[in-house]
């Protein structure tokens, strides 16, 4: 174990010339892995990555709505945080970390599932270079830390065919339940930790955990296997659901908010695996043949050609998965751990195929496992496996010197086949070159406006981007907004609140302000700094913002498209302008505006950059008003609703603590919509705190088939206008 995870690491470090590399930048530095860098440097700054109070202003960042609970991995990330201070190298050294980690876990389980230690060692290796590993890379940053499914698959497998964890033997040979015994209290530990190392690789553990128990109950007629099957399922549940208990117990304060994850049944068929994919080279092969051929499926017009082309396996993979699938349909005779791997191989890839089970399980069961493709590193161990094992039968008569020699030149062979063509080339940057001056001139900007603004200054970022998963489908700049974070340790951020929460809202609103109104509400909530990517802002504002902050101090970026203006020369302005008074009821009006959060099963289709408002409603789901005075308001509503089921429908309002206007009684309205949308208008009166209107449908008629995931109504045109005059309680 300990040897090929060393020989990883040098591998490793020699391929992607990490001897040359700049350390201080992030390997990728764009998409996702702009997503998870913030997390990282969140965990190491504040001690966890749920919120982070130099994000999201004038509020701070909860990451409860869109929960990440891979607290494994941020346990380590924090333990290399102990010794190394940079974050950056942090971030670079934990992925570095994921190779040697992936080849002494699956040498370990290689030899657990009886390859000979050369082969072992050679699987181990293999499975770490899978080219599953560079090309999620940092931008599927956890993704490529699968270091614990090969004891997860060993698991499932000795369900099937080997020492069952759960029970032993009694003295009259038949299987007695043994929850304290060693192996099940380590059975326990590594399924807590699975749990524990991200939500994609628990759900496919309880996947092999599945097919393991049916095949075991099918093969052998007894139930012990089935029952331990079920409870490593049970054990993974239950971790599962206490790693997102943060999440869990947050909405029972500030309710459900399901629009940063949703998921359709769809995208099943979008991100699941083919199968042509695991056999075939990948795109940027070191041999001219190898992408040629892989080009010629790879284009454009192909179907459902997402992230799932990151799966292939590898020659010695593909030729394992062909050999395990004809195993599982061919009457040949073989030993019960080979039965029991390709039992096991067809069973994952019936599951995770295109139209196989995946896509039913996201159509009768939940839609938020989406990606399927991201199982190829479970495929990927058993494909190995069944080569190795068949190259450690042919060389069994051999001597160790020539089994060793053999799998050594295999092990070499496969890794140039595995790796991309720039690797191992000394005539080749390393990875983190052309990254490398973007974040350094990143660096030199946001730190000469650090040091230009006083400590805990807040800085609003133009445009606005809604986080997480922007919904624009050009989704420009991504996450970009949060690298001002990334390379500042005194500054807070608005970049980062979390969408559809009432500071996004606020974002979003001010956003679509013309500039001196603009100006003027960030001044009102405290806002020391703008920063602006001016080729991302609507026509005329950038020269309106640059006329309206004329004078007051700043600087550019290197790149010449961002730049930022010191406010607080405007602020001192406004007070002139408006007079002390004048200043503070302005001040006073802006922070005791009303705000609304569309919650439950509201979830947002707004394009980014309209100004028409359509939610989505699924069954049922609240508008929370938020009244940070002491008196009620009188807020005047108008808004269309269209039925999305063919039908007409009967929508719903109450509420025990909003009114209508003039009315003593809690609010309780029925409105039938038909064929047409339909129009309503309404005076609602708000107590002071929180309070919300439900919004509940039944369908009225025959309807289409419409499953708790797809909208019943189609909520548009939403207005809330605060009355000037509060109403007295």
């Amino acid at each position: 174990m300990g040897g090929s995870s060393v020989v990883a690491a040098v591998l490793c470090l020699w391929g992607m010339r990490i001897d040359r590399a700049d350390l201080t930048a992030p390997f990728s530095y764009d998409q996702d892995a702009l997503l998870i860098l913030p997390m990282v440097h969140g965990t190491l700054e504040f001690g966890h990555h749920w919120t982070n109070p130099r994000l999201g202003a004038p509020g701070i960042q909860r990451l409860h709505d869109y929960p990440v609970i891979d607290h494994l991995h941020f346990a380590l990330i924090r333990l290399i945080g102990f010794v190394e201070s940079d974050r950056f190298r942090v971030f670079n050294d934990y992925y570095l970390l994921t190779y040697p980690l992936a080849a002494g876990f699956a040498t370990a389980a290689f030899r657990r599932l009886n390859l000979s230690d050369a082969a072992a060692f050679a699987g181990g290796v293999l499975y770490a270079f899978l080219p599953f590993h560079w090309l999620r890379g940092e931008n599927h940053y956890f993704l490529s830390a699968y270091f614990l499914v090969p004891p997860a698959v060993r698991l499932g497998l000795d369900l099937i065919a080997g020492p069952n964890p759960y029970f032993r033997a009694g003295a009259d040979g038949r299987p007695r339940f043994a929850p304290l015994s060693g192996p099940s209290v380590l059975t326990t530990l590594l399924l807590v930790a699975v749990s524990a190392a991200g939500a994609y690789y628990a759900f496919f553990s309880c996947i092999v955990f599945a097919i393991a128990g049916l095949a075991a109950r099918a093969a052998s007629g007894t139930w012990h296997r089935t029952v331990a099957a079920g409870l490593a399922i049970g054990t993974l549940v239950v971790a599962g659901v206490a790693n997102h208990a943060p999440s869990i117990l947050d909405r029972t304060t500030h309710g459900e908010n399901r629009s940063p994850a949703t998921r359709m049944p769809h995208e099943a068929d979008l991100f699941g695996v083919k199968l042509v994919h695991l056999v075939l080279p990948h795109g940027d092969h070191r041999l001219g043949a190898f992408r040629k051929l892989a080009a010629t499926y790879h284009w454009s017009h192909r179907p459902s050609e997402t992230e799932n082309v990151t799966a292939s396996l590898g020659a010695l993979g593909a030729v394992g998965l062909v050999a395990g699938l004809l195993i599982a349909v061919l009457p040949v005779r073989v030993s019960p751990l080979t039965r029991a791997a390709a039992t096991l191989l067809v069973g994952l890839v019936l599951v995770t195929t295109i139209g196989g089970g995946g896509s039913l399980f996201n159509t009768f069961v939940s839609p938020q496992v989406r990606a399927y493709c991201r199982a190829s590193v479970f495929i990927g161990f058993l494909a190995l496996w069944f080569t190795l094992r068949s190259l450690d039968g042919l060389l069994a008569t051999r001597g160790p010197g020539v089994r060793w020699l053999a799998f050594a030149v295999v092990t070499g062979l496969a890794v140039l086949d595995q790796t991309p063509r720039g690797w191992f080339r000394s005539d080749m940057p390393p990875p983190s070159a052309g990254v490398a001056a973007r974040s350094n001139a990143d660096r030199d900007y946001f730190r000469a406006m650090e040091a230009a603004l006083p400590a805990g200054s807040a800085v609003y970022s133009l445009p606005y981007i809604e986080y997480p998963e922007p919904n624009d489908p050009s989704r420009p700049m991504t996450y970009r907004q949060v690298c001002g974070y990334l390379h500042t340790s005194t500054l807070r951020w608005s970049y980062g609140a979390m969408k559809h929460r009432a500071v996004d809202v606020w974002q979003r609103t001010i956003a679509r302000d013309d500039v001196p109104s603009l100006l003027a509400r960030l001044i009102y909530n405290d806002f020391d700094a703008l920063t602006v990517n001016e080729p991302y802002l609507p026509p005329g504002q950038t020269d309106a913002i640059a006329k309206a902050l004329a004078g007051v101090p700043g600087g550019r970026h290197a790149d010449g498209g961002q730049r930022w203006y010191d406010l607080r020369p405007y602020r001192e302005r406004l007070r002139r302008d408006l007079g002390e008074d004048g200043y503070r009821r302005a001040h006073s009006r802006e922070h005791s505006a009303l705000t609304v959060e569309w919650r439950g099963g509201f979830v947002c289709h707004t394009p980014e950059g309209e100004s028409r408002t359509m939610w989505g409603l699924r069954d049922e789901g609240d508008v929370t008003f938020f009244n940070p005075t002491n008196e009620s308001r009188r807020v005047a509503v108008s808004f269309r609703v269209a039925s999305m089921v063919g039908c007409p429908l009967e929508l719903r309002l109450t509420s025990p603590t909003v009114r209508e206007a003039d009315a003593e009684a809690p609010y309780a309205v029925r409105h039938y919509v038909g064929t047409e949308p339909l129009r309503i208008e309404a005076s609602w009166v708000v107590p002071p705190g929180v309070s919300a209107i439900r919004f509940q449908t039944r369908v009225k008629g025959s309807a289409t088939p419409n499953p708790p995931y797809f909208d019943r109504a189609l909520v548009t045109d939403a207005r809330f206008e605060d009355s000037v005059v509060p109403v007295r309680n």
